[in-house]
């Protein structure tokens, strides 16, 4: 029995290791098709959210606090730093920190196979359908939505790590990812901000001795129920509903905006940083001059 234990526990490293290896592997794969083709995810994705990441970065360098909200992406770790790090962030950057969401959720869905005893092919399987599937590639324009859809695999990994141990770290880890997801203020946030507390049920539920589970457990689920009653009230905020990922606001008729106008005028005077909206720069480019290129899937 001793000399069959470490044989156990070196293929059970190696099947971990094995799995988070090819999913990044076939991350790479995908999102170099993207850079090799010079293709930029497009729609609402440069639209709306590069225009705020572009302003989150000029607030952020300029010491305003107009960028405070969660439209502007401020909530996010890896915008948020990014930001203070490139004065002028190119659209390849924005898109691949977009990918980058998707690589920390298929390596989290791997971990979740591999605890759960799959194959390594199972494991790399399931990490690229989430990450390059119908449910991802056709919402990549509803920059939002897919962060919240990759963070989600990280949460219920955290969460499930944080009761088996009884960790107070790992259940505060999931309290910040869970804040996170809540801020998203989307209607994926809303569904993942109930999905995470019925897991969390369901882990009780099926406990030999679910009030022994229950009262063991109980500093990590103080610490984690917290934050994930007020990502519920966050996301479900009334108004909050909306159809590219981030809250749509009504905006009142002014006369002297009407100039601003793309059916009025050929410029618009709407900028991120002093430049023209990626939109204006496509139609207002010369003749014959190449321009970005852009598609919706992978």
């Amino acid at each position: 029995m001793r000399s069959t234990t470490p044989h156990i526990r070196s293929s059970a490293a190696f099947r971990l290791v094995a799995s988070v290896v090819l999913v990044a592997g076939v991350w790479l794969a995908a999102v170099s098709r993207w850079v090799v083709s010079d293709l930029v995810v497009r729609w609402d994705s440069k639209n709306q959210f590069y225009a705020f990441f572009r302003f989150l970065s000029a607030a952020l360098r300029a010491g305003q606090s107009e960028h405070r909200g969660p439209q502007s992406l401020v909530f996010n770790p890896v915008f948020a730093l990014w930001g203070l790090l490139d004065p002028a962030p190119a659209m390849r950057t924005f898109d691949l920190c977009v990918f980058a969401h998707s690589l920390v959720g298929g390596i989290s869905i791997a971990i979740i196979g591999w605890r759960a005893r799959w194959p390594i092919p199972a494991n790399v399987l399931a990490a690229a359908l989430f990450m390059f599937g119908g449910a991802s590639s056709g919402r990549l324009q509803h920059t939002g939505i897919i962060i919240i859809y990759a963070v989600f695999p990280l949460a219920f990994l955290l969460l499930q790590l944080a009761l088996q141990r009884r960790s107070l770290l790992l259940a505060a880890g999931f309290a910040i990812i869970a804040a996170d997801v809540g801020l998203g203020r989307n209607r994926v946030a809303l569904l993942v901000c109930a999905l995470l507390p019925a897991a969390a049920v369901a882990e009780i539920l099926v406990s030999a001795q679910p009030l022994s589970y229950l009262r063991e457990r109980s500093g990590v689920l103080a610490t984690s129920s917290p934050a994930v009653a007020k990502d519920r009230q966050a996301a479900s905020v009334p108004g909050a509903r909306a159809t590219n990922g981030a809250p749509s606001r009504r905006l009142q008729h002014r006369p002297d905006m009407a100039a601003a106008s793309g059916r009025t005028s050929g410029h618009s005077d709407a900028s991120v940083a002093g430049e023209q909206s990626p939109v204006r720069q496509r139609q207002c480019r010369e003749l014959g001059k190449p321009t970005w290129r852009c598609q919706n899937r992978l």
